[in-house]
């Protein structure tokens, strides 16, 4: 960014393309603050179908929610094996979601029919 002083104007300037836009900001901007903004990562999810969770295994980067939901006919719940609270009912058609803040390998099963098994492997960001 450039301040434009003599026409009350800061100039965004896009590095990679080359692109240049003028924004008019008002009388006599001499400093520009630029904070940078995390982007937050998008949920990854799990379905819950035919007795099984898909993917069976997922990784996702520390700081990253997975979000589970049952689109299966039957209920199932969550329950994980570090400890972590998780649900002990999903009804057809609900979700759940847990987020990841720390880099490992989560192991869940379902507290309702504990053969069906899954994993969250946590990488460093």
């Amino acid at each position: 960014m450039v301040s434009n002083e003599g026409d009350n104007t800061v100039s965004l300037i896009d590095i990679a393309s080359g692109r240049t836009r003028t924004v008019t900001v008002g009388n006599a901007p001499r400093k520009v603050a630029v904070r940078h903004v995390a982007a937050t990562a998008a949920a990854a999810k799990v379905s819950i179908a035919n007795f099984a969770f898909a993917p069976a295994e997922l990784s996702v980067t520390a700081g990253q929610s997975v979000d589970w939901n049952n689109d299966d006919g039957a209920p199932h719940g969550l329950a994980f094996k570090d400890g972590a609270t998780g649900a002990p009912l999903l009804l057809p058609g609900a979700a759940f979601s847990r987020r990841f803040d720390m880099p490992g390998s989560f192991d869940y099963v379902c507290s309702v029919h504990p053969y069906m098994t899954g994993r969250v492997v946590v990488r460093a960001p």
